[in-house]
């Protein structure tokens, strides 16, 4: 083993199952900073689109190009984005290119603008190139020629390869590693709010190079908490305690997508087969995520004989009656529940219940696509906001979910902060309704408000790591004014009720106030 970095917070050591990667050189406190790095490049994703050079905004309307180098694609003129440097204005301007050609081959750019590195930042260069590609497993392979197709041939017609770049696949690499280590981030128009919904890629999202972060290796429940905010200043934080010489690890999928899916996009876009402690499970650390209901015994759940196949290739079995199904089967009957997924009116709520009733017949309460339904038709009840079965219907989606994301992403969660967030909201208004039309007494009143703000408060002790400067930053400020007003309605409904009116055994208002969950730095 090797090591070649070492900082207060973490040494980067290799090892041949790894390759590099980074080790917690002390103990690190469940929310201390790990590290705060500024992206090396950014850019589109693969297909390729237009983006500001500066601020790096989608253009999707009219372009304006540098003055200063006639190529770079600008917002405007006054943007005052840091994205297109002088370095890399003069370099490119050196090229000789024209803006047009870039324009009619949108997905050159990002590989370009890597390649210009060599030419004003060598040091960076190098820390590039030294990231892996995977260059011999993808030799030859589809993405391999379509990188030579749509970026190596249209640089080499631009006169912007020498013959040595040609010889050792440098666009490959380049290209390699944009594809391995990139994040995603989103672009600087895509709104956010507190949806839930967040669990899902945005529609028009960016990548970005980070060298540093790039070093933590995989796990499908890391122990690390990513953000990005509006400058694309990534941030890391210790999502629980990591002890010295631990691998500090991050979740490079989504956490409430099944095994097999989760596996599937890591070796096609990461070139490895995960075997963390949740993939090796076939109930997935018992959430059953991807488990199937038996059509025997009907109270039984089935699930992967063995996990780390190719599971629809492989026998299932019920767990209660031990019946064995053949993977094929079970990949048929979750085929054609995905194609009435895929073909419902996404706008439609109740065709998205009835799709809801007929998914939990198949699959277990918490299989990820019921999960992913219910993501999908929480932002629907809130166009019926002062329907309370929606409200109610609305709560229990968000608990469900909550309860799945405690386990699979434990300790400081930023879905989890969120799904609390949209909880609360929804119990409050709730409570408001009922209490304005005598449906509930004064002391059930006070009662939710005291939940609600436990959940609020819990939804803030995650969120406190997010950036100021980012959405969930900003939801985080609207969340602290929302816990002032509630805190302050509490306070009343306390006068109101007069403490000779609650008691400990009946009511949760003592249980409650035992239990601070926020550090008073939060509050």
């Amino acid at each position: 083993m090797e090591t070649f970095k070492t900082t207060t917070m973490f040494t980067i050591e290799s090892n041949e199952i790894y390759g590099r990667y980074m080790v917690a050189a002390k103990y690190i406190k469940e929310g201390e900073l790990i590290l705060k790095e500024t992206p090396a490049i950014l850019g589109s994703t693969i297909e390729g689109f237009h983006l500001c050079f500066r601020c790096c905004k989608p253009l999707r309307t009219s372009v304006q190009v540098c003055k200063n180098c006639g190529i770079a694609t600008l917002c405007s003129q006054d943007c005052q984005g840091i994205n297109h440097p002088d370095s890399e204005c003069t370099a490119l301007k050196a090229t000789g290119i024209k803006a047009v050609q870039l324009i009619n081959s949108p997905q050159v750019i990002m590989p370009l603008r890597s390649l210009l590195m060599r030419n004003y930042n060598e040091d960076l260069w190098n820390q590039f190139l030294s990231m892996e590609a995977h260059l011999n497993t993808r030799k030859d392979t589809l993405i391999w020629n379509s990188h030579r197709e749509y970026i190596e041939q249209p640089l080499r017609d631009l006169n912007l390869l020498t013959d040595q770049d040609l010889e050792q696949n440098v666009i490959q690499k380049i290209c390699g590693v944009l594809d391995v280590n990139s994040f995603e981030v989103r672009a600087p128009d895509e709104q956010v709010s507190s949806s839930i919904n967040l669990t899902s890629h945005p529609q028009e999202c960016l990548r970005a190079v980070y060298v540093q972060a790039s070093l933590m290796t995989h796990d499908c429940t890391g122990n690390t908490l990513l953000s990005v905010d509006d400058d694309f200043v990534m941030t890391v934080h210790a999502s629980k305690p990591i002890p010295a010489g631990e691998i500090v690890f991050f979740n490079y999928g989504n956490c409430l997508k099944g095994t097999y899916e989760r596996r599937q996009r890591l070796r096609e876009g990461k070139y490895f087969d995960c075997v963390c402690r949740r993939c090796s499970d076939p109930s997935e650390m018992g959430t059953h995520l991807s488990s199937v209901k038996c059509k025997k015994c009907r109270n039984g759940l089935v699930i992967p004989t063995i996990p780390l196949s190719d599971v629809y290739k492989t026998s299932w079995t019920c767990q209660s009656c031990v019946t064995v199904y053949k993977g094929v089967l079970i990949k048929t009957t979750l085929d054609q529940l995905k194609e009435k997924i895929i073909s419902r009116d996404p706008t439609s709520l109740s065709q998205g219940e009835q799709l809801l009733k007929n998914l939990e017949t198949f699959l277990a309460p918490q299989h990820h696509l019921i999960i992913e339904l219910k993501q999908n038709l929480i932002p629907l009840y809130d166009y019926n906001s002062f329907n309370e079965m929606a409200m109610k219907r609305k709560m229990e989606f968000c608990e469900d979910i909550i309860r799945v994301l405690k386990i699979v992403e434990p300790g400081i969660s930023r879905l989890q902060g969120l799904a609390l967030f949209q909880l609360q909201s929804t119990q409050i208004n709730l409570a408001n309704k009922q209490y304005q039309y005598k449906e509930i007494p004064a002391s059930t009143y006070l009662e939710t408000l005291l939940l609600a703000e436990r959940n609020l408060t819990e939804a803030i002790k995650y969120l406190v790591y997010e950036p100021k400067n980012s959405p969930e930053g900003r939801l985080t400020k609207h969340a602290l004014n929302d816990l002032k007003i509630l805190k302050s309605t509490i306070k009343q409904m306390r006068c109101l009720c007069g403490e000779g009116k609650l008691t400990q055994d009946k009511d949760l208002l003592h249980k409650l106030t035992r239990k601070p969950t926020v550090p008073t730095t939060v509050l």
